[in-house]
Formats: structure tokens, C-alpha cells, sequence
């Protein structure tokens, strides 16, 4: 199992030496393995304000309250709809 780049650097493995390690074993999946911290590193910056994790618990909430009310919701409800 490979370790991810920012699990190395953590536990002071040098990335670059723990990945010469990994890849003189079997054929793995075939060229360099992306992180599993990539997502965030390619992510805007705005998108990590505060306001804009206000704006998606509130959309969060709503979700919460469209699926009780479907669930409250019978199925004959459903057909008339």
C-alpha cells in the first residue's frame, strides 16, 4: 500500500526515497499516484471562507428539511403531485 506524499513527510520519510522504495516492486497503476490531499491544494481559495461554509450549511439544511418532508410524504401524495 502506497503512503501518500503528506503521510511521509510526517513521519519523516523523505517522499522521494519512499517512492523509488514503492515502485521497484510489481507494475502498480502505472505513473505517479496524485495525493489524497490534491482536491483541497487544487481548490480556490474562496471557496474556504467562512461565508462560504455558512452558505453550504444552509443549503445543508434545507436538503434536511426536503427530505423529511418527503419522507412524511405518502405515496399517494406522490402519484397527486
Amino acid at each position: 500500500k502506497k503512503m501518500s506524499e503528506l503521510n511521509a513527510i510526517l513521519e519523516g520519510i523523505d517522499p522521494e526515497d519512499q517512492e523509488a522504495a514503492s515502485s521497484g516492486g510489481g507494475e502498480g497503476e502505472g505513473g505517479a499516484e496524485k495525493t489524497d490531499y490534491d482536491y483541497l491544494l487544487s481548490m480556490p481559495l474562496w471557496s474556504l471562507t467562512f461565508e462560504k461554509v455558512e452558505e453550504i450549511k444552509k443549503l445543508r439544511d434545507l436538503k434536511i428539511q426536503e427530505l423529511e418532508e418527503l419522507k412524511r410524504t405518502t405515496i399517494e401524495m406522490m402519484w397527486d403531485r
